[in-house]
């Protein structure tokens, strides 16, 4: 995996012109360059609410494809019964459950 989080002392803020608050949480800085994030960022603000949402319904429905996709990759000797059972139960671990 190419993020690594790490707390980041004042001085290599200072350094690294990272201003309070940037990376994922205050006090750690996220190593991966990520060139274009402020561009994405930009797009989002400029979309309406109804595009951003069809957006994330977008983007879950591709990262539900690509997690079956690499599962019947890792599992290509399973009947369809079983990989649906084993598929269902994994997808499960990834519902968000605090609401």
């Amino acid at each position: 995996m190419n993020k690594v989080q790490m707390t980041v002392p004042v001085t290599v803020r200072r350094l690294l012109n990272l201003q309070p608050g940037e990376g994922r949480h205050e006090g750690t800085m996220d190593i991966k360059k990520r060139p274009n994030h402020k561009i994405y960022i930009q797009v989002l603000r400029q979309m309406s609410p109804e595009k951003r949402l069809l957006k994330a319904f977008e983007l879950s429905e591709f990262t539900r494809r690509l997690f079956i996709h690499g599962l019947r990759k890792r599992c290509p000797n399973l009947g369809d019964e079983e990989f649906k059972k084993i598929c269902l139960e994994r997808l499960a671990k990834c519902h968000n459950r605090n609401y």
